[in-house]
């Protein structure tokens, strides 16, 4: 842990720099689009015969919505995701990471069919990010700050996780 943590090296104080990533709700759908499709393509009559038996009621409905997606915007989607990835290296030219909340509100108790079942979540556009704690709400469930970085930064990633973990910068 020391050698990540001894790589982790600042010239000076972190700078903040603002922005706004334009799209993101449209690159949010048109990932769900994608990634929806191709699992419930992957999936196909094997989830109609045994998979809805054993699925919880979150990932019957999800699954039912991932079917009624049509041809057209299957082959919309990674245009839209592909325009909304460069919004994102144009952010990347003007800052090393990406900082966001985690979720857009603090987490909720575990529901007792997601520890039997799992439940399903998605990353928007494939880039790395990593979630770390960063404190506890007035109910004592925690807070999670998101870092997201340029495509192939994980190792990066990681040892600046290490770094506010053990600094400690928020």
């Amino acid at each position: 842990m020391a050698k990540l943590i001894g790589d982790v090296k600042f010239a000076k104080f972190p700078k903040v720099v603002d922005v706004s990533i334009p799209e993101l709700q449209a690159m949010r759908l048109a990932h769900y689009i994608t990634i929806g499709s191709e699992c419930s393509a992957a999936l196909g009559v094997q989830y109609e015969n045994v998979g809805q038996k054993v699925s919880g009621g979150d990932v019957r409905s999800t699954i039912t919505i991932f079917q009624c997606f049509n041809n057209r915007e299957y082959v919309t989607a990674p245009r839209i995701r592909s325009r909304c990835m460069q919004h994102h290296m144009d952010i990347f030219e003007k800052a090393d990471f990406i900082v966001t909340p985690t979720t857009a509100c603090t987490a909720s108790p575990v529901r007792e069919v997601a520890e039997k079942y799992g439940e399903l979540d998605y990353q928007n556009g494939g880039l790395p990010a990593i979630s770390i704690p960063v404190g506890y709400d007035d109910k004592g469930l925690p807070i999670g700050l998101q870092l997201i970085g340029r495509p192939w930064s994980e190792a990066t990633l990681l040892r600046m996780a290490i770094a506010f973990e053990v600094f400690k910068f928020v």
